[in-house]
């Protein structure tokens, strides 16, 4: 009876194990590995669409507007200043 129990679980290891091997395999295009749709899920964004061409230019196109702003550059410099600060530099 033993020996039954140690098999029924070897099973299950090898099963398992040959999941987690076929997860890490390469995938075509389209299809997703089983891991990257578990992160999906707990992130909630398994139905999220990619952006279209147009959103993201124009989301592209407000970072850098911003970057070149004085705002930005005077977080950026109390920042900096902070982090020497910090670090005794």
């Amino acid at each position: 009876m033993d020996q039954v129990t140690c098999n029924l679980s070897n099973d299950s290891s090898k099963k398992r194990l040959m999941e987690d091997t076929q997860d890490w395999q390469p995938r075509t295009g389209t299809t997703q590995s089983r891991s990257f749709r578990m992160l999906a899920q707990l992130t909630g964004t398994e139905f999220m669409q990619d952006p279209d061409d147009e959103n993201l230019k124009r989301s592209r196109e407000k970072f850098l507007t911003e970057i070149k702003s004085p705002r930005y550059a005077r977080l950026r410099d109390w920042h900096h200043e902070r982090s020497a600060r910090s670090l005794n530099i």
